[in-house]
């Protein structure tokens, strides 16, 4: 009985740790790709330097705050990761604004 309650209670704690883990990724993959999409406009002229320190300065400050909202608990919690979700889609929206004006 021990044999086979423990792997099935690991197997229950990865399944419920895992979507956690893939939001972290995710979050950590969209700041990267709008990243690049601010470089990528500065070296296309799309963006001025003026314009990209600004991104780049908003960009910052959203990784700051997922930094710590992540290290005063157990990671993000489900409205932490809302609330960093919400703030990367007004970053996309400005960075496109910048890039199409």
């Amino acid at each position: 009985m021990k044999h086979f309650l423990l792997p099935a209670i690991a197997a229950a704690v990865l399944a419920l740790a895992t979507p956690a883990a893939a939001d972290a990724a995710n979050l950590v993959k969209r700041q990267v790709r709008q990243q690049a999409r601010i470089a990528h406009g500065v070296n296309q002229g799309d963006l001025s330097r003026g314009e990209a320190v600004r991104l780049q300065k908003s960009q910052n400050r959203i990784h700051r705050s997922i930094r710590r909202d992540r290290a005063d608990g157990d990671g993000l919690s489900a409205a932490e990761r809302a609330k960093a979700n919400a703030r990367l889609n007004r970053q996309s929206r400005r960075i496109h604004t910048a890039r199409n004006n």
